[in-house]
């Protein structure tokens, strides 16, 4: 394959982080740049990040309490949309009888 040069105009400041980032990862900025090209043409998108993203305290809450629950024994597993289907219109079912009752 031929290797071609292209000039890009950048930050200066930006330049050399990332090439430090990349450096600290073992990989040259080239092969970054490459990677992402070849992702852009795979995927023609665009991913633009400018921070990691940080859970709300409210989903941090839920993911503790979802991870107790399994630890717990107290989830279900599907093997399909069919059977999860099933199963929640079985609990809905549960549900309105139970509220029928009362």
């Amino acid at each position: 394959m031929k290797k071609m040069a292209i000039n890009i105009k950048v930050d200066s400041v930006v330049k050399e982080e990332a090439q430090k980032v990349a450096k600290e990862l073992g990989f040259s900025l080239s092969g970054v740049i490459n990677a992402y090209l070849k992702e852009f043409l795979r995927t023609r998108r665009i991913n633009v990040g400018l921070r990691e993203e940080e859970l709300s305290d409210w989903a941090k809450r839920e993911l503790k309490m979802s991870q107790a629950d399994y630890r717990a024994g107290r989830s279900t597993s599907f093997g399909s949309e069919k059977e999860a289907l099933v199963y929640l219109g079985s609990v809905i079912a549960d549900a309105r009888n139970k509220e029928n009752q009362d």
